[in-house]
């Protein structure tokens, strides 16, 4: 066999290049695995590329290589980069490193092994450059050291604290009180001191010596480190509001001697230096305002007003001041309006006002601190506001009017504009116009805030006016009552359904329906009527249609027809549903009767197999026959070692079918079919796709003289073209997990495949996630789940995140029926108890050492990968398994330690009165590397063992199990991934899980290699923890998520993958 000459099978030179340089990068690699022998080679890998996946197969010997990819860069006649890479590693592994063959599980340990170096020299250089570069540091440090150790001194000489004093000058550029801002200024100086003060004599200077914490020399008296420490608090604070306006405000063309202030600047000045401590020569006060005005009458419909005794009065934004040289006084008020009205009298000398202006704003004015001199008002008048809302065509009209002495006259006349609450009506309907005439305001129908305007608006305006609506608009805010039926019949093994209104026609209801999707509140009918749409009756309408699938302009037909498997949570719905009237006709009824309570009597099963089934076998085969009658797909979903393979034997055994039937298994079951069918001595012809490339074309191009064809997931992956033109019977997927993630290439193969049948065999269709359900159901009956970004949003995200009761029970509803589970305990009365028991083992005093530094340095790490915009979940999991591997023993994280661990001490001990009384055990662990460890010990014990990793062919898993199943060895170690299917060990009576996994549904695949059917011994199933650590996390997550799976079906769920931020952030908790 010869190395794989890249440059014969890609004439692309950046390909090739593309190849060389990522070949080594296992972080793109999703899988690796290759068998070969003296003329033959097959390789498969998986790259991903953010969430895109692309799979290679490249096969050849050493006369010819094909290849292929899913990528768009690989070409029939020149490979791509991808393709480049794979072979590239095949020759590395192959010739440098001599495998022959290499699994995926071998190809895990390895890049795993290879990552970890490569991170830790990561770690090593990145501490290097963090070394050096606090090295260069530290010339600065000493600097910045000595001049703090400079001011302690000379704190220490001094001690006591420097204050400021200021002194304030006021310059009135324009005597005048009506004096613009800019006509005022103020120019504050200021000294430094304690017993002597000195004068600052340059401001920029003072605040760079603070900054910088600089020493500086006033007089011979006088010298210190400026900092803000060397002054008392008060002066702190204004040291502080000083330097800010100074670097934002201060005009850098003034002389630095002093600051400038202006008039805007009054509120500043005075909230810093109301304390009389800190300034010389000017007082802060404050008193309250009493506003004197002087009106005077210019015709008998108008008034001019002004202010009195303004000299010396100025105003901020919020605040009004008198200032004199020595005082600056801060006047409250009683109420906002009499503030606006002097701070626009102090700006405008006079205003001149109609009389209902000067009526309305007298009536706004505190009348204890305001006097109006000269002022008498008019003849009282009355005056009242009506307004009218009318519906005329596509808008809303309002008018109004005001009635004075029982005139009326338009509200939207100029005159009436001051009017403080015309004003107030005015501004609400402007809100929401979209025209308007001199006499009416109009709002479209077509504009959403209409609507907000009838709900809310029109009893808002009630305070200002009396509102006339026209009669529909009265109970507007009175939901609708849309009187809603649901008919529901069977007619020729399909499902149809009548959905209609006793108010509304079929098309009206579409179009209500749609309005209400747009989560609008109203909606207007073709008749005029406006309706309220926040009704409970919609709201359940448009949840039974989007469950059921329904498009909203399919309740315009007469009837909706939809497959016979939407009955069962069609019906659940209506159940559930109190607001739509259903009518279930007799025909539904007995439908629904018989399935949901399996009257499988009249279901038939060949005589040959009655005597050799047990009784809930037979009720299995005859549910699937029961199944197949109503064109229904399911997944028999029985515990592990219930003879789901003979089950389905026995259903093609009864078939009547001329297409032959599809078996698609994990490699390690192929063989095992194949034997389960010679045991029961099958008429079923049988055909085994398998073996190279072109054995396997040739096979499947005469599957027609077969009753049964039976391949395995990756070779299903790498022919599926070739079976495209084939129709098969049954379609039937063992160990249907290998489903589970919809987005693999074997997924992706499987669901090609034509078939009048589907059916999926699987104790856990749920290991880890929702979706995993969601994608075997995608197997069975396209679309009864929904695509998958629906199926998310409307049922992964609101049971797992939200809690959401109703759609769990929905969900359920919807997938009970075609699910069949029995567990051991329930139907085999005759196997023995399984005895299960976690035993907490604590660490000796230099493990805790190791782990808890391990895990404070794990905490920080994972704070820091966790805040990154990308999650490296690689790096993630490095750091669970450093904590997982000490746990297991230190001695698998670092060289420098020979005793074994105190979890392998404890194991030798469980073992040894199991060996002297010959009770033969199984022991299972994730990691490869800490069978090892064990195997070491049980040498040095003298204790005989087996040990099964993915590294074994088929061959040798077949040779070493029935060798533990007959002989005398007592021990088999065994590696978790290897365990997974295949394996009947019922030889043992005791299973010891050395570590545990993330999932428990592996875990009890594994316990159940030995507690299955032949058992005929207690088996005692006992779990390894290490006390106050990662596992006891990794026990508590995984019971936490197995109560998910339990909703839906009996199974097991828990992985890393699926793990959220908090439930890492857990794992680190100490």
């Amino acid at each position: 066999m010869k190395m794989i000459n890249v440059n014969r099978i890609s004439d692309m030179y950046r390909n090739v290049m593309w190849g060389q340089r990522h070949f080594k990068d296992f972080e793109i690699y999703n899988n690796f695995e290759y068998t070969s022998d003296d003329h033959h080679f097959e390789i498969i890998a998986q790259f991903n590329y953010f969430f895109l996946h692309y799979d290679v197969t490249i096969q050849g010997d050493d006369d010819r290589v094909k290849f292929s990819c899913d990528c768009d860069f690989n070409k029939p006649h020149s490979a791509c980069g991808h393709v480049v890479a794979t072979a590239l590693l095949y020759n590395e592994l192959r010739f440098d490193k001599k495998y022959e063959t290499f699994s995926s599980v071998q190809f895990e340990d390895y890049r795993q092994e290879i990552l970890n170096r490569a991170r830790l020299d990561a770690e090593a250089s990145k501490q290097l450059a963090i070394y050096n570069e606090q090295r260069k540091n530290s010339e600065t440090l000493l600097n910045i050291m000595n001049q703090k150790e400079l001011l302690k001194i000379d704190h220490f000489l001094n001690q006591s604290e420097y204050t400021l004093h200021f002194d304030f000058e006021l310059i009135k550029h324009n005597k005048n009180h009506y004096a613009s801002f800019k006509d005022l200024q103020f120019y504050l100086k200021a000294k430094v001191g304690n017993d002597k003060m000195y004068v600052i004599k340059d401001f920029e200077q003072f605040f760079d010596l603070i900054s910088h914490e600089e020493y500086f020399k006033y007089g011979q008296n006088l010298g210190f480190v400026h900092s803000l420490n060397a002054f008392d608090a008060s002066s702190q604070h204004i040291i502080v509001a000083l330097q800010q306006y100074f670097l934002n405000v201060q005009d850098t063309t003034h002389n630095f001697r002093t600051l400038a202030f202006e008039v805007e600047h009054l509120d500043f000045l005075y909230d810093l230096f109301k304390d009389p401590s800190v300034v010389s020569n000017v007082q802060f006060k404050e008193a309250a305002y009493t506003s004197t005005f002087q009106s005077e009458r210019i015709n008998e419909d108008e008034v001019r007003i002004r202010l009195l005794n303004t000299d010396d009065l100025y105003t901020s934004a919020f605040h009004l001041y008198h200032l004199s040289n020595n005082t600056i006084t801060r006047y409250h008020f009683k109420d906002v309006h009499s503030f606006q009205l002097v701070k626009l009298l102090l700006e405008h000398k006079a205003i001149i006002l109609k009389n209902a202006e000067m009526d309305q704003i007298v009536s706004l004015l505190n009348k204890d601190t305001t006097t109006i001199l000269d002022y008498t008002r008019e003849e009282t008048v009355t005056e009242e506001i009506a307004l009218y809302i009318d519906l005329n065509n596509e808008n809303i009209v309002v008018h109004g009017d005001v009635i004075i002495n029982d005139e009326h006259e338009n509200i939207l006349l100029s005159k009436y504009q001051t009017h403080l609450n015309v004003q107030k009506i005015i501004h609400i309907l402007s809100s929401f116009e979209t025209g308007r005439t001199t006499k009416h305001i109009e709002m479209a129908l077509s504009n959403p805030k209409t609507y907000t305007f009838l709900a809310e608006g029109l009893d808002f305006l009630q305070q200002f006016a009396t509102v006339y609506a026209h009669e529909s608009l009265k109970n507007i805010n009175q939901p609708s009552n849309i009187n809603l039926n649901v008919g529901v019949s069977i007619n020729h093994n399909l499902l149809d359904l009548d959905v209609s209104s006793l108010n509304f026609s079929k098309s009206e209801l579409v179009d209500i329906l749609k309005q209400y999707r747009r989560k609008q509140r109203f909606f207007k009918l073709k008749s005029g009527e406006i309706i309220n749409l926040e009704s409970e009756g919609l709201d359940e309408l448009d949840r039974f249609i989007q469950n059921t699938g329904i498009k909203v302009d399919q309740l315009k037909d007469d009837t909706i027809t939809l497959p016979l498997y939407q009955a069962m949570h069609v019906e659940h719905d209506l159940e559930k549903l109190s607001n739509l009237n259903s009518h279930l006709t007799d025909d539904f009824k007995i439908f629904s009767a018989d399935f949901k309570q399996q009257k499988v009597e009249h279901m038939d099963v060949s005589k040959k197999y009655l005597d050799v089934l047990k009784p809930y076998q037979v009720h299995g085969v005859k549910w699937l026959k029961l199944l197949g009658a109503y064109g229904f797909n399911g997944i028999l979903a029985d515990d592990m070692g219930l003879g789901k393979t003979l089950q389905i034997i026995a259903l093609l055994e009864n078939s009547t079918s001329d297409l032959p039937s599809l078996v698609v298994a994990p490699a390690s079951l192929l063989f095992n079919w194949d034997d389960e069918l010679k045991k029961f001595d099958s008429n079923l012809k049988t055909l085994l796709i398998h073996g190279p490339k072109e054995a396997r074309l040739n096979s499947i191009s005469n599957i027609e003289d077969y009753d049964i064809i039976i391949t395995t997931y990756d070779y299903l992956r790498n022919d599926f073209e070739a079976y495209q033109a084939l129709q098969f019977h049954y379609l039937i997927i063992d160990e249907a997990q290998y489903i589970k993630n919809q987005k693999t290439q074997t997924a992706r193969s499987v669901k090609t495949i034509k078939s009048e049948h589907r059916l999926a065999l699987t104790g856990t269709p749920i290991e880890n996630t929702l979706a995993e359900l969601w994608s075997i159901f995608d197997f069975l009956m396209p679309g009864y789940l929904y695509n998958y970004n629906y199926f998310k949003s409307h049922f992964e995200i609101p049971i797992v995140q939200e809690q959401d009761a109703y759609i769990q029970d929905q969900l359920k509803a919807m997938v009970s029926p075609f699910i069949l589970r029995r567990i051991k305990q329930d139907v085999l009365l005759d196997l023995p108890d399984k005895i299960e028991k976690t035993l907490s083992l604590e660490f000796s005093e230099d493990e805790a050492k190791l782990y808890y530094a391990k895990l404070a340095q794990g905490s920080k790490q994972l704070t820091s990968i966790l805040e990154a915009e990308r999650v490296d979940n690689i790096m993630v999991l490095q750091l669970l398994n450093e904590l997982r591997q000490i746990c297991i023993d230190p001695r698998l994280l670092y060289d420098d330690i020979e005793t074994p661990s105190s979890k392998i001490k404890a194991t030798i001990e469980i073992l040894e009165p199991l060996v002297s009384s010959k009770q033969k055990t199984l022991i299972f662990s994730s990691f490869t590397r800490s069978l090892s460890l064990l195997e070491k010990e049980l040498k040095a014990e003298g204790i005989s063992y087996f040990k099964l990793t993915g590294a074994n062919s088929k061959e040798e898993r077949r040779q070493l199990v029935d060798a533990f199943q007959n002989d005398d060895t007592l021990v088999f170690l065994i590696s978790l991934k290897a365990a997974g299917v295949g394996l009947n060990l019922t030889a043992a009576e005791n299973v010891i899980h050395f570590d545990p996994w993330w999932n428990v549904a592996a875990e009890n695949q594994a316990s159940d290699r030995a507690y299955r059917i032949g058992q005929t011994k207690e088996v005692q199933v006992i779990k390894l923890i290490m006390k106050d650590s990662i596992e006891e996390k990794i026990l508590a997550m995984q019971a936490h998520k197995k109560a998910m799976a339990d909703i839906f079906i009996e199974g097991s769920s828990g992985s890393f993958a699926s793990m959220s931020k908090e439930d890492l952030k857990a794992l680190f908790e100490y």
